[in-house]
């Protein structure tokens, strides 16, 4: 290195060698604090993204500010050391100075001497022979003093120290953990490339939104994965700024994970209060923090559901389509049915089925089932998952009685149980029939006992009238002649009225049992004064009670004051008031027998 002192050649050598030595040592302490300074300035701005890494994944803006502070004070040391050693170098009188500072009692002279010894700076009328005098006096007295203890080095000690308590800092978790310490200087090194953040735990996948039940508490399972011998132990999660929550981490042994989660050794289940409005979920487990949108939102609701119903063969109906209310429904056993429920959302998946799921078609918002044969009662589940991935709280139950085919109702309503007809009359008898589905037909079944015949009952069936699939009431008269059936008088015969319905191998089903008697007009005759004989008897009785009666009122009508008022009296008045309600009964009964 070529010193500044070796231009002033008038100077004696051995102060000229003083200033290279003091030149050679402040060069020294310059590159020395340069290359420290430099150093702090690049290990600092690295080791602040290493800390702000661990934390959270530090954005590129703020990447950039770290390694771009660390350049810019690099910089600055090396313009310092440029400016000191190139650019404007330091000449003698700067070194003097220098010395000057440091040892006072030379005072100005040694300035003096290096300006009298530049020819271009002494003054014209100095003679040369006192300035050479001047110079080696001050030269000799120069020469008791060493210069190189006129640099300070305390600074690049303070540098020095500072550099090599910093590397060991970050040289110590980058052995730890040299994979993070990788990371980090290659996001250092490239602040705006999009190297992923190197953290102590691995967490599973996570949504970055998540729509959840509007107004019920929602769980979030995610898997850990510990990369170094770091294990946190909790973790938490915050929703907007409620209070935060901590959740104890789980190891698979001691607590199996969700399904989702097979294959990681920690996890960590997080519960969230109910919620009613969109906001941000925070989580962070270790040095990993997640952020998840949460939108609340109804559940997919049932709006209507439509039962297409096919009703067994036998019966010939059309399909017809009713809605389900209130989950209960009723049909006819044997029938199909396919339900199509119209929910409040636009569908992914739906299935039905209580204990056993079964996937069912899905259209837009509209699900549809196979079809369902009805055997006996039922029940029906129906779950599904709307495109928010929202499904109902718990499966939709649908009651399902069967209703069994009812035999039909037959009867002759205007017919006694019991009558007796001329052998040349003829009696309608009117029949009327009811059925849930449909009628058949109607006949008129006939027990026939002829006299002289003992037990011997012939059967005989007469249709009286066809129905049809949906005739489900019907009404037909059927006429008894005795003369026309060849029944003489004295014969008995029972009569049941027949409906059948069309549900296979089912027996008709009959009316009461309803018996005529078949008579001469000899019997008849006889028959008449028979019961004109009761009636006159039953006269003659009402008679004798109103004569009694009539006698036990004009008793009363005499008796005198004091007499009427006594109990017995009182109880014989109440008695003859009953007597005379009864006779009134009698005699409506009578009339209306007559």
């Amino acid at each position: 290195m070529r010193t500044q002192t070796e231009k002033l050649v008038e100077l004696p050598e051995a102060l000229r060698k003083q200033f290279a030595v003091l030149e050679r040592r402040l060069w020294r302490v310059d590159t020395i604090i340069a290359v420290a300074g430099a150093v702090c300035s690049l290990l600092l701005s690295y080791a602040l993204l290493f800390i702000s890494d661990r934390f959270w994944d530090t954005p590129v803006w703020l990447r950039m500010l770290f390694t771009g502070i660390g350049i810019a004070v690099l910089a600055w040391f090396v313009a310092g050391w440029l400016r000191l050693w190139v650019w404007k170098r330091r000449d003698a009188r700067a070194l003097a100075n220098i010395v000057q500072k440091q040892y006072r009692r030379l005072g100005d002279r040694l300035l003096g001497i290096v300006e009298l010894a530049d020819e271009n700076s002494r003054p014209a009328n100095v003679s040369p022979a006192l300035c050479h005098a001047a110079i080696n006096q001050v030269a000799q007295e120069a020469l008791r003093f060493d210069f190189r203890l006129a640099v300070a080095t305390r600074k690049p000690r303070l540098y020095s120290l500072a550099a090599i308590i910093l590397l060991l800092l970050i040289l110590a978790p980058v052995l730890i953990v040299p994979q993070a310490g990788a990371n980090a200087f290659l996001r250092w090194l490239l602040p705006v490339a999009s190297t992923p953040r190197y953290t102590f735990v691995e967490l599973s996948k996570l949504p970055e939104q998540m729509v959840v039940p509007h107004g019920e508490p929602f769980e979030i399972a995610v898997g850990i994965t510990n990369r170094t011998f770091y294990k946190p132990f909790a973790a938490y999660c915050q929703y907007e700024r409620q209070p935060p929550i901590q959740t104890q981490i789980r190891t698979t042994a001691s607590s199996p994970p969700p399904p989702e989660l097979k294959g990681f050794e920690h996890w960590v289940l997080f519960q969230v209060p109910p919620q009613t409005e969109h906001g941000k979920l925070r989580l962070r487990i270790g040095d990993v923090s997640r952020l998840i949108h949460v939108k609340p939102t109804p559940r997919p609701e049932l709006k209507t559901m439509l039962a297409q119903m096919q009703f067994p063969d036998y019966l010939h109906y059309p399909d017809i389509e009713r809605e389900v209310k209130n989950g209960r429904f009723t049909v006819l056993e044997g029938s199909q049915v396919v339900f199509t429920g119209k929910t409040s959302r636009r569908l992914l998946q739906a299935s039905m089925g209580i204990e056993r799921a079964t996937p069912i078609t899905v259209k837009d918002d509209t699900f549809t089932t196979p079809p369902v044969t009805v055997a006996g009662d039922m029940k029906l589940g129906f779950s599904w998952k709307d495109e928010l991935g929202l499904s109902v709280k718990s499966p939709i139950l649908l009651a399902i009685s069967a209703q069994k085919d009812q035999p039909p109702q037959v009867d002759m309503p205007e017919l006694g149980r019991a009558i007796a007809v001329l052998e040349d009359e003829v009696i309608p008898i009117r029949i009327t029939a009811a059925d849930d589905y449909g009628l058949k037909n109607i006949s008129m079944k006939l027990e026939i006992a002829l006299p002289q015949q003992g037990d011997d009952v012939k059967v005989r069936t007469n249709t009286v009238k066809s129905g049809g699939w949906q005739e489900k009431k019907m009404e037909a008269k059927y006429e008894f002649s005795p003369l026309i059936l060849h029944l003489p008088p004295g014969s008995h015969v029972g009569l049941r009225a027949v409906a059948e319905d069309y549900l296979p191998g089912r027996p008709p089903a009959e009316s009461a049992l309803h018996r005529i008697f078949i008579m001469s007009k000899e019997e008849h005759a006889r028959l008449i004064m028979d019961e004109f004989e009761k009636l006159r008897a039953a006269i003659e009785e009402l008679t004798r009670k109103q004569e009694n009666l009539a006698g036990d009122t004009k008793l009363v009508k005499e008796m005198k004051p004091e007499e009427m008022s006594r109990e017995e009296t009182g109880k014989q008045l109440n008695e003859q008031a009953q007597e005379q309600a009864d006779y009134q009964r009698d005699l409506e009964k009578l009339a209306q027998e007559g």
